[in-house]
């Protein structure tokens, strides 16, 4: 198979990059590829006038015209210079603020995308892949501000060569230069020495470049991990780091990445100072080279005095758009490519069926649920989570789902909560396969507690609610049932409070405990007809969990509740028990029923836990 890296380039491919990056910063800002164009177009078009205004005053001089005609040429072309760069600069402070906005709104769109991607992509290789080189691609410093920059400097090498045709093109129509061979070979000699002496180092500067951002190696991915994540962002790793004096730890991790980097930007400071001093060389050479052919052409009386300075700008003017075009297309192309993970990630399309069927709400008491023979694989693994699986749930049940790690407990809340749809048979809702349902609605019906859930930066009360709004007394009333009522007394500013100190100093921290009542709280505010409570005690105390427990029917009401537990003395508040091994179901019944097969699973796991049930 052949390595991306030697893959061989196509001849438009830098043009499809290109036009990719650009596409990328027009959905974001609309405005500032128009205001890039605008700026340049208003800056080339300053040169051009200043320098015609100084051939014309020449030719006026040497003609020998009169005070007053020469003051109006000045006047005239002073005021139209005036006006062009005013417009230049009121266009760059527009463009300017267009650009900040765009740098602004690139988050927003890629966690907008993120928000709407289907979550099964979301967990994907795939996706994880593409935004591990989002972050490497933008964390070097090559982000989207060095390409909104490449679109004006590719317009202006674009706009100095239409330039350079108009300041030429009298030259063409007025004298006999284009039959002249001297001519050509003024050109092919200049552009031949340009190419020798700047475009070199210019590419092995590109090439560098593209192989750092190319790079995949351990020491980059382990350099950019510990510094980005877990050195600077995590501060609740500190903790663990200062009492096992992990710091050396993290230093051996991260030097290796920090001399990878070191050594690969010195050697890149390097071609940058070639290039950079080439192109000063490039920028003498070509400049008096074309003066010096201008003021030969004019002794020889091709053209006046003011046409040295006309057309040895256009010859300047068109060396540098002929050497500098191609140089600008292949950096550009670089700084695109960064880009191209971000576009990537963007364009990936919804793959799940998105339903237009309405749920029947009004009858949440009716509502059944059936999984059909299901089998589900996650994607890159080579057995199935869930095989071949059946089960009905019944509305208004309290329902525990249990069994050791892996048996296939949580799988089945993701494919009943349709996070992943099924690789095999169907899952019903009221005898409709929940493909055809609209997404949304659908979801609307459950209220989960996931064991890994989060909770936010914002007040308490939006974080029940889950909104910007919500209404207090009603989250109040989910605290208090959740077993959260004591802290919420201690909290002075009661569900205005915020949660953490990201955006108020006045922000609490609250305990792994605390923080699974409030999860507990938000779903019951949801008051969806389906609450589903993946292991809800786990890091509640003992006691707080026997509040749980004895209030469970009180916390649930009439809801259709799944409970998945590790603990099975939950087991004993539920009406039916579901138990789980292999991606199985291998028993169903009461506590009572279950724990008197003495042959059965529930019976073995029952007796395990036994001791703690006294």
């Amino acid at each position: 198979m052949m390595d991306k890296s030697k893959k061989k380039k196509k001849p438009f491919d830098a043009l499809i990059s290109i036009y990719g990056c650009m596409k990328l910063i027009h959905s974001l800002d609309k405005y500032v590829i128009p205001l890039s164009l605008t700026r340049m177009l208003c800056n080339a078009t300053y040169e051009l006038t200043a320098t015609l205004l100084s051939a014309a005053v020449i030719d006026a001089l040497v003609k020998g015209v009169g005070f007053k005609e020469l003051l109006l040429i000045v006047a005239t072309g002073v005021g139209i210079i005036f006006i062009l760069n005013s417009s230049t600069t009121a266009t760059g402070k527009f463009l300017e603020i267009h650009k900040e906005r765009c740098r602004n709104l690139y988050p927003s769109k890629v966690g907008e995308k993120t928000l709407e991607m289907d979550y099964a992509q979301l967990e994907s290789p795939v996706s994880t892949d593409i935004r591990r080189r989002m972050e490497e691609d933008n964390n070097y410093g090559h982000g989207l501000n060095e390409a909104m920059d490449q679109i004006y400097y590719l317009t202006r090498v674009t706009a100095n060569f239409v330039t350079a045709v108009i300041f030429l093109w009298p030259l063409f129509t007025e004298t006999t230069i284009y039959l002249q061979p001297d001519f050509y070979l003024f050109i092919v000699v200049i552009s031949a020495v340009n190419i020798f002496i700047s475009i070199y180092p210019v590419n092995k500067l590109n090439k560098k470049s593209s192989e750092l951002m190319e790079r995949k190696s351990v020491d980059k991915k382990t350099y950019m991990y510990h510094v980005f994540e877990t050195g600077q962002t995590e501060y609740r790793k500190g903790k663990d780091i200062r009492i096992y004096n992990a710091g050396k730890l993290f230093y051996n991790a991260i030097m290796p990445g920090i001399r990878m980097f070191n050594s690969t930007c010195n050697k890149l400071n390097h071609w940058r100072a070639l290039r950079n001093v080439c192109g000063e060389f490039s920028y003498v050479f070509i400049t008096g080279a074309s003066f010096i052919y201008a003021a030969i052409k004019a002794s020889s009386g091709m053209f006046g005095a003011g046409g040295v300075i006309r057309y040895a700008a256009g010859f300047n003017m068109l060396m540098f758009a002929i050497c500098y075009i191609f140089f600008q297309v292949t950096r550009f192309d670089l700084t695109a490519k960064r880009q191209l993970s971000t576009v990537e990630f963007l364009n990936i399309k919804k793959e799940m069926p998105q339903g237009i069927a309405a749920v029947d709400s009004d009858n949440a008491d009716k509502m059944v649920l059936e999984f059909r023979n299901v089998s589900f694989r996650y994607p890159g693994c080579n057995k199935d989570a869930l095989h071949d699986f059946s089960m009905k749930l019944e509305t208004g049940k309290k329902m525990a789902v249990v069994g050791m790690n892996g048996s296939g407990k949580t799988t089945f809340i993701k494919l009943l909560c349709r996070l992943y749809d099924p690789t095999g048979g169907e899952i019903l809702l009221n005898g409709v396969n929940i493909k055809e349902y609209e997404y949304k609605e659908y979801l609307s019906i459950f209220s989960v507690v996931f064991q890994d859930f989060n909770l936010f930066s914002f007040s308490l009360g939006q974080n029940v609610a889950a909104s910007m709004g919500y209404d207090r007394t009603r989250v109040e009333e989910c605290l208090k049932k959740s077993g959260f009522a004591d802290r919420l007394g201690t909290m002075k500013n009661g569900t205005e409070t915020y949660l953490y100190k990201n955006f108020d100093d006045e922000g609490v921290e609250i305990s792994g405990g605390e923080a699974q009542k409030i999860a507990l709280a938000r779903a019951l505010y949801k008051d969806a007809p389906f609450i589903i409570l993946d292991e809800p005690t786990a890091a509640l105390d003992p006691i707080a969990e026997f509040e749980i427990y004895n209030k469970f029917n009180e916390i649930t009401g009439n809801k259709t509740a799944i409970f998945i537990s590790h603990r099975l003395s939950s087991c004993r508040f539920c009406d039916d028990i579901a138990v789980f091994h292999e991606g199985a179901l291998i028993q169903r019944g009461s506590h009572e029923v279950l724990v008197a097969d003495t042959d059965g699973k529930y019976y073995e796991l029952w007796h395990a836990q036994a001791q703690y049930y006294a």
